[in-house]
């Protein structure tokens, strides 16, 4: 990982502390001071528009047959874009509701487990 990168873990480090420690202009602290109905909400939105741009990406690189054409670039980068904004909003829900990574992970195993 590059220095200009966060991982997951200093993500949701400042997302606890901007709910925790409320700052005046700070998206996060206003969207976590409107509750958990409203963070859930835009996951929601978020999520509709992860699958928008993916299906538009699909869509393109069939059209092209090629998904390194100028407009699947374009399209490539605003899925990437939603993708993130999605993991961003999951992590303002997750510390809002003290769901951790760890716990994340221990249920992504325990589920391997059972298939096993």
């Amino acid at each position: 990982m590059s220095k200009n990168q966060l991982n997951f873990e200093e993500l949701i480090n400042i997302i606890e502390k901007k709910i925790n420690s409320p700052e005046v202009n700070s998206y996060i602290s206003k969207l976590s001071q409107k509750g958990v109905e409203s963070i859930a909400q835009k996951v929601g939105e978020e999520a509709v528009e992860v699958v928008i741009a993916s299906l538009l990406l699909n869509k393109s690189s069939i059209d092209n047959n090629d998904l390194t054409s100028q407009s699947c670039s374009k399209l490539r980068q605003d899925l990437i874009n939603e993708i993130c904004d999605l993991y961003f909003h999951t992590m303002i829900l997750m510390a809002k509701n003290q769901v951790s990574f760890a716990d994340i992970f221990q249920e992504f195993y325990q589920r391997n487990q059972i298939k096993k």
